[in-house]
């Protein structure tokens, strides 16, 4: 089943199809039959296979199908139409028909198909019959839509609203109110608009169009679309207006939903310190944050729309049209950090598959760039430090007064005996002194100067007794 079809018999349409006693159809804009019940293929004599697809000419008298295709057209356009026509059976019958085209609109009010009711009134006796199943026909069809009938008698003023008007505002059927009342009822701005839109036609025969607010029997405020033209008699002068009301408060919520998701993502999107672009599949920008216009020095009107060979002038010869291609052709998602030379600054390019094309979120990672550079220098230099000491002549000990020896190089090992690995976390004055007061006293400058030199006598690990000249150094944490 098609789309179309789906949507034609949504809503109840599909039971009326099936159990309504006489034809009914449906069309789309160019007359071809996209649905049907079987009672249509009873009234024709052709097949569901014949007339699926089939324009519906052929079913036609010549002689009246200029008329059935001006109805048709008017019911395209938007128009009910009721009308008698003469039918052709597929046995060369001829037939009297009661026709009646109704126009099918989606959820944006445009027309997409041409619902109709096909009545073979050559036997009378089914009359009183059809005419209760229409009646029931157009109150389904009605509140399917929300759209219901109203007219004004130009001379008398007198305002008609049809049941399915009392249904849709929540009105009791006691007979309308007058005109004045009925403008009342209409909220702000759209009392007077449709006050001088109703006057201007019953005098000028002037159509409108107008969307308003009005408040409905349960106190209620919806949205509505108000439809009204002028009907002139045989002379030209107007002597009714006849119109439609329909109710679009739903489709104003959701637009209004819309835009506020559509703001609240705008205002996200703009809060972020970050620029990040959306591309289309043919390169043009189809929107930018505002840090993105920034980047690009560039006003939102020079930037949204714009073509991205126009933004970047070499885009081909950029550092990250690879990582671009990859995530738009492949669906890849791809990073890079680029360096752009003018600016001299570092960015973080983020490119993101997108359904219609890709998101390009740019970061500076200048400062981050520099740290990490900074940070590979000094351990390079530290580095560097750690070999030239370890490679030194003179014996060299870090001792943390808390954890023991920390340090110990290679000239240490060839001096006192121990490796690395037997002094680790040891206290020295239990390795290198009989009598450890001598070395109490030097830790004692130390700690009082910062700074301590002189000879001391030390033991080896062979337990033999030597004495160098020594030079302890304090050294001092962040805390002092």
């Amino acid at each position: 089943m098609s789309r179309l079809s789906e949507l034609i018999r949504g809503n109840g349409v599909d039971t009326i199809l099936r159990d309504y006693p006489d034809a009914v159809y449906a069309f789309d804009l160019e007359g071809q039959f996209i649905d049907f019940n079987d009672a249509l293929c009873v009234m024709t004599g052709y097949t569901r296979q014949e007339l699926l697809g089939h324009e519906y000419g052929d079913l036609i008298d010549p002689t009246h199908l200029a008329t059935t295709r001006e109805n048709f057209a008017a019911a395209v356009a938007g128009n009910t139409r009721r009308y008698r026509s003469r039918g052709r059976r597929k046995s060369g019958e001829i037939f009297d028909v009661d026709v009646t085209n109704m126009p099918v609109r989606d959820d944006e009010g445009r027309v997409v198909a041409v619902m109709g009711l096909a009545r073979d009134f050559t036997a009378e006796t089914r009359l009183s019959e059809w005419a209760r199943a229409n009646e029931s026909v157009a109150k389904i069809a009605a509140r399917m839509a929300r759209l219901a009938g109203w007219s004004i008698d130009a001379k008398t003023e007198t305002l008609e609203w049809s049941d399915a008007l009392f249904d849709i505002l929540g009105f009791e059927v006691e007979g309308p109110p007058t005109l004045e009342e009925s403008l009342l009822k209409y909220c702000g701005d759209s009392s007077a608009r449709m006050a001088t839109a109703l006057r201007r036609c019953l005098t000028t025969g002037e159509s409108f169009d107008e969307v308003a607010m009005i408040e409905t029997g349960t106190g209620d405020v919806w949205d509505v679309r108000v439809m009204g033209e002028a009907v002139r008699d045989e002379n030209g002068d107007i002597v009714r207006v006849v119109g439609a009301l329909y109710d679009i408060t739903a489709l104003v919520q959701q637009s209004r939903e819309v835009e506020r998701l559509e703001r609240r993502m705008t205002e996200t999107m703009n809060g972020l310190q970050y620029p990040l672009i959306f591309v289309r599949r043919d390169w043009v920008v189809e929107w930018a944050n505002d840090a993105a216009c920034t980047l690009f020095e560039r006003p939102r009107h020079e930037v949204d729309g714009a073509s991205a060979y126009t933004l970047f002038p070499d885009f081909e010869q950029t550092q990250s049209y690879t990582t671009y291609l990859r995530a738009m052709n492949e669906g890849v998602y791809s990073e890079t950090t680029v360096f752009d030379p003018r600016r001299q600054r570092f960015f973080d390019v983020s490119v993101l598959p997108a359904p219609d094309g890709i998101v390009v979120a740019v970061r500076d990672v200048t400062a981050e760039e520099e740290a990490k550079t900074m940070a590979e220098e000094s351990a390079a230099r530290a580095n560097l430090l750690a070999q030239m000491v370890d490679r030194s002549k003179e014996a060299m000990i870090i001792r943390d007064f808390k954890r023991g020896v920390t340090y110990w190089n290679r000239s240490a090992e060839e001096l006192y005996g121990w490796s690395h690995e037997e002094v680790l976390r040891r206290p020295l004055l239990e390795l290198f002194y009989d009598d450890p007061e001598e070395a109490r006293r030097a830790l004692a400058i130390v700690e009082r100067d910062g700074y301590w030199t002189g000879e001391i006598e030390q033991l080896t690990k062979s337990g033999a007794k030597i004495t160098v000249e020594g030079r302890w150094q304090l050294i001092r944490d962040a805390e002092g």
